[in-house]
């Protein structure tokens, strides 16, 4: 049954067992797919699927596509499809590297510092409403220290570049 789902799949990708379809494949897109670690030239480009078939489909059939189609002994089974942006670049013996860069990854990262920002903005809100803030508000005008800053969405990964050491200005 899974040998079905896979014909279907590529003829919704319009993908021929002959076909490499290098010419779809352009610089720059983000892609749906499997990255293969090679250890000399890091992540590549392994197989993709469009994001139609990806929800038209079972994640686990799709998996199975992506890993027969892979054509790498690399591919585990334990491999999910990850967002990936791709990369061409050309080496000094005229052979193109199709790497990928995982947009997954990063999505993540922002996500759980965005949750962690938003219990932050939580506390403060709780604690504006505290009936000691609103006393010292309406005296001296303003909120007490802790709860003058209110965290939001410029600054939130600047915690991420402390923690690992990043400069990125």
């Amino acid at each position: 049954m899974a040998e079905n789902y896979d014909d279907e799949i590529a003829n919704d990708e319009q993908i021929k067992y002959y076909d490499v379809h290098e010419s779809q494949i352009v610089d720059g897109n983000t892609y749906i797919g499997l990255p293969i670690y090679e250890p000399t030239n890091g992540l590549l480009f392994g197989c993709h699927v469009s994001a139609k078939s990806f929800y038209k489909y079972n994640l686990e059939t799709v998996c199975e596509f992506l890993r027969d189609w892979s054509c790498s002994h690399l591919v585990s089974d334990a491999d999910s499809p990850e967002i990936m942006k791709l990369v061409k670049t050309k080496t000094p013996g005229g052979f193109t590297v199709y790497s990928v860069i995982l947009k997954t990854h990063w999505l993540r990262l922002v996500q759980r510092v965005w949750r962690r920002t938003l219990e932050d903005r939580r506390k403060v809100i709780y604690g504006r409403a505290s009936p000691r803030n609103m006393y010292i508000r309406e005296t001296t005008g303003s909120h007490l220290p802790q709860y003058r800053i209110m965290p939001g969405l410029r600054g939130c990964l600047r915690t991420l570049c402390k923690k690992n050491n990043i400069d990125i200005w």
